[in-house]
């Protein structure tokens, strides 16, 4: 009987983490706009594993970087959502002078929550 060698598991040693699940957990964690450290975490890896895969997986390269780019997207059209219900809001909600002054406007937005991820999409 021959063994064969696939890329998810090693003739001697334990077997690898790379399985789908991990690799799913990663990637959905990175389209979720979080960072490799707290992917890898999620997916119980440690990152240099990850940097290790990104290295040795074409495939898996190519998929971190969709992924990343999804989280960016959607972090880009979340941050473009909050701008356009700010400056959407009804005139009785505003004050008089925040209606026409983008500093208004900013001033508004450092009271929302949802303004650290203006800041972290600037980054």
């Amino acid at each position: 009987m021959s063994e064969q060698s696939t890329p998810h598991t090693s003739q001697m040693g334990r077997p690898s983490k790379y399985t789908p699940q991990t690799i799913g957990k990663v990637l959905g964690s990175l389209q979720a706009g979080l960072s490799v450290e707290s992917a890898c975490d999620h997916a119980g890896i440690h990152p240099d594993i990850h940097y290790q895969w990104v290295k040795d997986y074409d495939e898996y390269s190519e998929k971190v970087t969709a992924a990343r780019l999804y989280g960016k997207l959607l972090a880009s059209k979340q941050v473009t959502d909050i701008l356009q219900d700010v400056t959407r809001e009804k005139p009785s909600i505003q004050r008089p002078h925040e209606q026409q002054s983008p500093d208004g406007i900013l001033r508004s937005m450092r009271n929302r929550y949802m303004a650290v991820k203006v800041c972290w999409l600037l980054k």
